[in-house]
Order: C-alpha cells, then sequence, then structure tokens
C-alpha cells in the first residue's frame, strides 16, 4: 500500500473522531445552556458546579463527546476499511480487464489467421473451378461444376463476413 493512500485512510479516522468528539460536545453544552436558561443562572464557575450538584443527568450527557467520539472512530475505521476494499477491487477489475482486452486481441488475431488459412485454398478450388469451366465438360460434369462454384462462392462469403467482423470487433 502506498504511504499516501496509508495518511488518506488514518486522516479519515482521525476525521472521523474529531467530528465525532466535537458532535458530542453539543450535548453538555446544550444541557449546560438549557440548564442556565431554566434556573435563570449566570454563567459562572459557581453556577456550573451548582449545576453538577444538583442535576446528576448533566454527569452522563458529559460523556457523549467520549463515547460520540469512540462511535465516530469505529465509524471511521469502517470507512477506512471500505476504501481499502474498494481500492483493491479497482485494482482487481483492472487487472480482469487487461486479461479480457488481451483475450479479446487473442481471438481476433485467431479469427483472421484461420480465415486466410481457409482462404487460400478455398481461392485454388475457386481458380481451378475457372479453368474447368473453360474446358469440354458433360452436362453432368457441368452441373456437378455448378454446385462446386455455389459452395464455394458460399463459403468464400462466410470467410469474408468473419474476416470484416474481426475487423469490427
Amino acid at each position: 500500500m502506498n504511504l499516501f493512500l496509508y495518511l488518506d485512510m488514518r486522516n479519515t479516522t482521525f476525521k472521523y473522531t474529531v467530528t465525532g468528539v466535537l458532535f458530542g460536545l453539543l450535548f453538555p453544552l446544550f444541557a449546560w445552556a438549557t440548564e442556565l436558561i431554566l434556573l435563570d443562572l449566570p454563567f459562572s464557575l459557581e453556577t456550573f458546579l451548582l449545576i453538577h450538584r444538583s442535576n446528576k443527568l448533566i454527569l452522563i450527557i458529559e460523556t457523549a463527546p467520549i463515547v460520540l467520539g469512540f462511535v465516530f472512530y469505529f465509524l471511521g475505521k469502517k470507512q477506512q476499511q471500505l476504501k481499502r476494499f474498494n481500492n483493491e477491487l479497482n485494482v482487481q477489475v483492472a487487472d480482469k480487464d487487461d486479461i479480457i482486452k488481451d483475450n479479446l486481441a487473442k481471438i481476433r488475431n485467431i479469427k483472421q489467421t484461420q480465415s486466410h488459412v481457409v482462404r487460400r485454398p478455398l481461392s485454388n478450388i475457386m481458380g481451378l473451378i475457372s479453368l474447368l469451366n473453360m474446358t469440354q465438360l458433360s452436362e453432368t460434369q457441368k452441373e456437378i461444376l455448378e454446385q462446386l462454384s455455389e459452395s464455394s462462392k458460399e463459403l468464400d462469403d462466410v470467410i469474408r463476413d468473419i474476416v470484416q467482423q474481426s475487423k469490427e470487433n
């Protein structure tokens, strides 16, 4: 894992923890302000201590920054784990994408090569058919030669389509 990613993840946990503590501070501040307003007391250390003695719930509320700091710390750790997992998945996807591209290139190459390997003998056959058409043949031979010519043209069309598809993909 590179150093910047490590520091970013550590920073994420730290940010979450600080956010939790700061958010947790709002609870005791709100509780103190509410008590000061309800009891119509001035703000001082003396009134602060009076509030603590008279209302034990304030002591529990004052633990909010600690509790929320821990909760947000663990949320930050989970966020950090999710980031790491996401980065690992992105690397795996990129690797698989490269493999797929390589395999696709190999398949295109095979299609092209195979089509040319088949096309050469087919061209020879089509050439021989043309030469035979220039000679004296019986009706049966002409029919056989015609069927052979049509079949070779169909096969040539199939090979041409394969070559065209390999160029398009």
